[in-house]
């Protein structure tokens, strides 16, 4: 019993630290977690080795107070402060990790500052010199960003039109009319309640949704309210695009 339980322990505490602050971490950062199992295991094994180095004098105070002098053999109870500590075994790499991967997404290590200097420092040797393996995420996952992606699609049948202008950004909050409006008060109609866009992340295939849409010419014109700035017409059609069906993309940002 005596064996198991220290098994149990070196697994708790130096194992189980970096298995979990990588899994935050990479799932913050990148959106999923990396497909290279190699360098997976080299992040894994980096941080639990510091994590091991951090906790060792703890770890030697419980095996020299509660093994070496007979504590746990004899059965004697343990003092509840043992159970926080290995509660923030899970709890602190699982916090640090999804807080700092949620820093290198955000692109803090572009900002100043000893903060922005420490991030970079720490999420570096874990993500590299950019957090975004493709370009694809690069723009996609830069926070509130909104604007137009405009898409010319393959393979389309001749005499349809190939341009989709999608709108990129936090969806419009839903609007339910009044049930008793005024007499002759305009309403609006509803507006659906739909998510905002999205974008898929590494490594999974890549794929957009586009929570509303808007009109354009089969040429590539923008149908538009006002040119500058430039207002196109929407549609109230969502739409969801695979990257093989898209032939030519550009962004148009909205300022």
């Amino acid at each position: 019993m005596l064996a198991t339980f220290q098994a149990l322990a070196v697994f708790v505490t130096t194992l189980l630290p970096g298995a979990l602050f990588t899994l935050a971490f990479e799932r913050e950062s990148n959106g999923s977690v990396k497909a290279d199992t190699n360098e997976r295991i080299l992040a894994f094994a980096s941080v639990s080795a510091i994590f091991a180095i951090l906790s060792a004098p703890l770890l030697y105070q419980g095996y020299r107070v509660y093994i070496v002098n007979g504590a746990l053999k004899e059965g004697n109870p343990l003092p509840g402060w043992i159970w926080l500590v290995l509660a923030a075994y899970v709890l602190f790499p699982l916090g640090l990790g999804g807080w700092l991967g949620h820093k290198i997404k955000n692109r803090a290590d572009e900002e100043e500052g000893k903060g922005a200097t420490l991030i970079r420092i720490i999420g570096g040797p874990l993500n590299g010199s950019t957090g975004s393996p493709r370009a694809w995420e690069r723009l996609f996952f830069t926070p509130n960003l909104s604007g137009y992606v405009k898409v010319k699609l393959k393979d389309v049948p001749p005499g349809e039109n190939p341009w989709i202008l999608g709108i990129w950004g936090a969806a419009d909050p839903p609007v339910t009319p009044p049930a008793n409006p005024p007499n002759n008060a305009p309403t609006a109609p509803p507006r659906p309640k739909r998510p905002g866009s999205y974008a898929s992340g590494y490594p999974y295939d890549q794929d957009i949704y586009f929570y509303d849409t808007c009109e354009i010419e089969p040429d590539g014109a923008i149908r538009a309210l006002s040119a500058n700035p430039i207002v196109p017409i929407k549609t109230g059609v969502a739409c969801l695009i695979r990257w093989d069906e898209i032939a030519y993309a550009e962004f148009i940002e909205v300022l």
